[in-house]
Order: C-alpha cells, then sequence, then structure tokens
C-alpha cells in the first residue's frame, strides 16, 4: 500500500466543486476505500482516492514532510457511479498531487467535513534507473463475514452464523501485512481481487478490500 506525499506548488491540481454536506453531522460518512496510485510521472505525481456513501462536504488532502507540518492543500474532484445490482451510488473523491520530489517520502492525510482524517505515508518513485521493491499477487478477497448462513433442507440451527460470501478467507488480511511489511514502492493487483462480483453487498465488498 502506497502512503502520503508532501506537495510543493501543486497549482496545477484541479479543485473539486462542494458536494451538499450529510443532512445529519453524526451520519457523516468516513474516509473508507483510501488508495493511492502513481500519475503518469511516478517520481513527481501521485493521486489520493477515496469514497463514500453520502456526498460530503469540502474533500482534501493536506501534504507535508514526516515531521508531520502541512505544507498544502489539495481540493479532491468529487465524481460518482451507480452500483448495477443494488443501484447504490458511490462517490468517489481523487486529489491530484503534483510537483513531488523524486524518490522522497511523504505524509498526507485525506478528509472531509464532519469526518475523522485518514494519514498515512508514501515515497515518491526515483527518476532514472534505480533499484526498487514491489510486490504482485491476484486472489486476495476480503475476510469479510457478511452473509448468514443457509444449513441444507431439512437441517435447523438456532441461531446460523455469519460466514463469508465472496470466497473470502482470514489469509486476506494476512498477505495486506506481509506486503506491508516488505514496504514496496507498489504494488501490482493482478486480477479477482476481491469477488465483489458474487458477493450479496457488492460496495461492501469493494469497501472491505
Amino acid at each position: 500500500m502506497v502512503t502520503a506525499p508532501l506537495i510543493i506548488g501543486t497549482g496545477d491540481a484541479e479543485a473539486a466543486s462542494p458536494s451538499p454536506p450529510s443532512p445529519d453531522p453524526v451520519a457523516t460518512p468516513p474516509v473508507a476505500g483510501l488508495h493511492l496510485q502513481f500519475g503518469a510521472d511516478a517520481s513527481s505525481e501521485m493521486v489520493v482516492s477515496w469514497h463514500t456513501l453520502e456526498p460530503v462536504r469540502n474533500p482534501r488532502v493536506v501534504l507535508g514532510r514526516l515531521d508531520g507540518k502541512f505544507e498544502q492543500t489539495v481540493e479532491a474532484k468529487a465524481t460518482s457511479y451507480t452500483d448495477a445490482k443494488s443501484g447504490q451510488v458511490v462517490y468517489a473523491y481523487h486529489a491530484k498531487l503534483g510537483q513531488l520530489q523524486p524518490d522522497f517520502p511523504y505524509l498526507y492525510g485525506a478528509m472531509h467535513e464532519g469526518a475523522a482524517p485518514e494519514f498515512a505515508t508514501f515515497r515518491s518513485a526515483p527518476r532514472g534507473r534505480a533499484p526498487f521493491t514491489f510486490t504482485s499477487f491476484g486472489d486476495q478477497a476480503t475476510l469479510t463475514l457478511g452473509k448468514k448462513y443457509v444449513p441444507p433442507a431439512g437441517v435447523t440451527i438456532p441461531n446460523p452464523p455469519y460466514v463469508n460470501d465472496n470466497l473470502g478467507s482470514p489469509a486476506a488480511a494476512d498477505t495486506t501485512l506481509g506486503v506491508e511489511r516488505l514496504q514496496p514502492l507498489f504494488h501490482l493487483l493482478n486480477g479477482d481481487l476481491c469477488y465483489a462480483n458474487m458477493a450479496e453487498d457488492r460496495v461492501r465488498t469493494w469497501w472491505d478490500f
């Protein structure tokens, strides 16, 4: 997983039009599904993304150095899509960070009004030829127990347990921890990511992944 950058002079970052605030501040959705992706130039560009299930106000990313001093705020552009199976509208936010220093560690925080910010770190890619570590795999799934077990015909269970509804297992979390211990520059996800297509709640499965 990637973590946060320091942005100096990101004047070309696109500002997002503020979305309507949640009707109840107590019910403001959290920053969920936080992830990073390199831009066209991995040594100087990074995109911070997250999503919510309700529109939020003032989505943004603060960027700074590892000493905790934030030097830039970049507004996130809001988009949305509708899940075809459930009809659930998902709101996605993308903050484009630019003019980063090559091979440099950054601290960032993703946030929107009324929700606790999520902080993390990342390192920009080196420029030119340089050694680096990366990881790669597929078929990770999730460990979420989101489906109530239905026993075979004729079998009665007083309190049916919840089971995984998308081929997941506890090893899904172990895999993530293993990748983080290696501290790769980036991770490649190779197909069959979380089996959301067969989950009862596809949006929740992507959220968990």
